[in-house]
């Protein structure tokens, strides 16, 4: 007897080191944060000041035709760090003299309650917005903000007076709870719960990386001013500069606090037009004061082939030539540099630094002439995308089709699509590219990438683009993309994934990023199964609710007919993992059978037919896939005469 209770005790001892011995997970999972801006759905600092747009100026006195904004703010005298000297301030050719004024114009995310405003010096404030004024009292002021029935609105903070001899400065807006230790905790915790499942920060958007220092991609072009000094370590973003919603993004200072007070390990991005004495500076700025434990993520710039950024505008308008220095191996000056500087500074220490070449994942010929022209040994990690996203001949179906666009339909073909298309270009870019400088394959950014072509316009199907987005088909597209992506990891190897982004509103025109809608999210209520899907992954479960909508169509797939409406003819595809016997049937609205179009066993792939509808009158029809004696699925699809 007591042999048994010691087996028994010794089996019950033993299971915990069985799941402790399952095969660790391949990828490790990091995020992008959003940049700072006014309406920030993150929130990441309990002192919202650091949220607000860069000072506008009006009119001190209401006039007839008076605009909101009167656009005098560069003729305003500012003290170092972005205070107005004096208010009101005369202006050579204005209507009256200026006050100035900032703002947050969407405060959907802010939590509501009690906020602090705290300042220095001798002046009178108005506030206007979502709130109202509990208490006033010199430099300090209590007022409650509530959030309008929309969600959305605004808080408006006018300066209207300030005294040129001891000027209005060191403003400070607190959230509610944080007045007393918001001089030591600068992050709000509930931002920064959400994050601690995440191994790696990448601040490319919160150094403001895309157009650095520009206020429009644009302003590189000569015949718009541009210039091509590269500036020197005094241009880079202060901490006490009264807002980080500028051009230069979020000090460096405050991402090392962040980092150290959190334990992630950093992604940071070099600005594209970075002197070498700024990168010096930097380079050393984060040896000296990171957590020597924590790993550093170095990349020059971000997506340098992108047309759309200023920093691919910079390099190709006063650094590239059609004979001598081509695009893309222009580039390739500006990535090294960074590099080189960084192993300097950190000889002795390169544990401490991953160098990243960052590629375009679309186009392997750009990214190899990119790869291949660097000094061998001089980075460490080659880092393409991870995105999944509808081809273009399926968006333009799509916006055809319209409205009776589903969930379904949008999942159907990013399936298909995504294994011959991104997951062969990621496998190319490993296997004759990484593998070859025996360098691993990490991801800077990665993810659904449901937008529209062209980018920016709205969809006919637009809807079906934003409830995908909380649908339990998500869930399955995440999680069978990590499996697919461990596919490219070799065993006893790691990997690197950074999920693109972190908090972002839905929106079909530009692309619903966020892996969650807003800090305050109630998943129970608004679903999120891309957040589910990576906290699953990184715990090696399987949320059952999100799982819930797995039928066949893992298996088998019926694709929505092309073009819908249509006359006379349509086609139907569909996809078959194996020999089967198959059964597709046209249906009317009372159930009869109106034609029969396949009838017989089929090997496994893709197949089509055409559905010929002459002779039928218009309407609404449905077809039916049935495989080996089983229904699949139906879809409808519209004859219109």
């Amino acid at each position: 007897m007591l042999r048994s209770v010691k087996v028994i005790f010794l089996l019950l001892f033993l299971i915990p080191e069985v799941s402790m011995a399952q095969a660790p997970r391949k990828i490790n999972m990091g995020t992008n944060i959003a940049g700072i801006n006014s309406e920030t759905r993150e929130v990441p600092f309990v002192d919202i000041m650091k949220y607000a747009r860069p000072w506008y100026t009006r009119n001190i006195v209401w006039l007839e035709g008076t605009t909101w904004n009167s656009g005098l703010t560069d003729s305003i005298h500012y003290d170092e760090v972005g205070y107005p000297l004096e208010i009101p301030q005369h202006v050579h050719g204005a209507d009256t003299t200026q006050m100035v004024f900032t703002g947050w114009y969407g405060i959907d995310a802010f939590p509501e309650g009690e906020y602090t405003l705290l300042w220095e010096g001798d002046g009178d404030f108005n506030l206007v917005g979502e709130l109202s004024i509990v208490s006033s009292e010199p430099n300090r002021m209590v007022v409650d903000v509530q959030r309008n029935t929309e969600g959305t609105g605004l808080i408006e903070i006018q300066i209207l007076r300030s005294n040129p001899e001891d000027h209005v400065r060191n403003i400070r807006f607190i959230m509610p709870g944080y007045e007393d230790s918001y001089q030591d905790q600068i992050f709000n915790n509930q931002w920064i719960d959400k994050l601690e499942p995440f191994s790696t920060i990448r601040f490319m958007d919160w150094g403001e990386t895309n157009n650095w220092g520009l206020d429009n991609a644009w302003d590189v072009f000569p015949e718009q001013g541009g210039d091509t000094v590269r500036v020197g370590w005094n241009e880079r973003a202060e901490p006490d500069h009264f807002t980080y919603n500028t051009n230069k993004g979020v000090p460096y200072e405050v991402m090392i606090q962040f980092a150290n007070e959190t334990g992630k390990d950093i992604w940071i991005n070099v600005p594209h037009s970075a002197g070498d004495d700024y990168i010096r500076q930097m380079a050393t700025l984060f040896k000296n004061d990171l957590d020597p434990e924590l790993t550093i993520y170095v990349e020059y710039s971000n997506e340098i082939w992108n047309w759309m950024f200023g920093q691919t505008q910079w390099i190709y308008t006063w650094f590239c030539d059609e004979v001598t220095n081509t695009w893309p191996e222009c580039n390739v000056p500006f990535i090294q540099n960074t590099m080189d500087i960084f192993t300097e500074v950190f000889a002795g220490e390169m544990d401490r630094i991953v160098r990243v070449v960052g590629v375009q994942g679309g186009y392997f010929d750009v990214a190899n002439r990119v790869v291949m022209n660097m000094s061998p040994g001089s980075f460490d990690a080659v880092s393409p995308t991870a995105y999944f996203g509808l081809p273009g001949d399926a968006d333009a179906r799509f916006d055809t089709m319209g409205t009776v666009v589903t969930p379904q339909d949008i999942y159907d073909e990013v399936v298909v699509s995504r294994a011959r298309d991104e997951l062969t270009g990621l496998r190319m870019i490993k296997e004759l590219i990484a593998d070859s400088l025996n360098i691993p394959m990490i991801y800077y950014e990665g993810g659904q990438h449901l937008t529209p072509h062209p980018f920016g316009e709205e969809p006919t199907y637009a809807q079906a683009l934003l409830d995908i987005q909380r649908d339990p088909l998500m869930y399955q597209l995440y999680s069978s993309w990590f499996d697919s992506l461990e596919t490219l990891v070799d065993d006893g190897k790691q990997s690197l994934f950074m999920n693109f982004s972190f908090i972002a509103p839905r929106t079909a025109r530009y692309g619903s990023w966020g892996i969650l809608e807003a800090i305050d999210q109630d998943t129970s209520v608004i679903p999120a199964p891309k957040y589910q899907a990576i906290m699953d992954y990184l715990n090696k479960t399987v949320s059952t609710s999100m799982s819930e909508s797995v039928s066949l169509v893992e298996e088998f797939r019926l694709f929505q007919n092309y073009p819908n409406p249509f006359n006379p003819e349509t086609t139907i595809k569909y996809q078959l993992p194996d020999a089967s016997e198959v059964h597709l049937v046209v249906f009317d609205l009372l159930g009869r059978e109106v034609s029969r179009l396949v009838n017989e066993v089929q090997n496994a792939g893709i197949h089509t037919r055409t559905f010929d509808a002459r002779g039928l009158s218009s309407g609404i029809y449905w077809y039916r896939l049935t495989i080996n004696g089983r229904a699949v699925q139906s879809r409808k699809m519209i004859l219109l005469k």
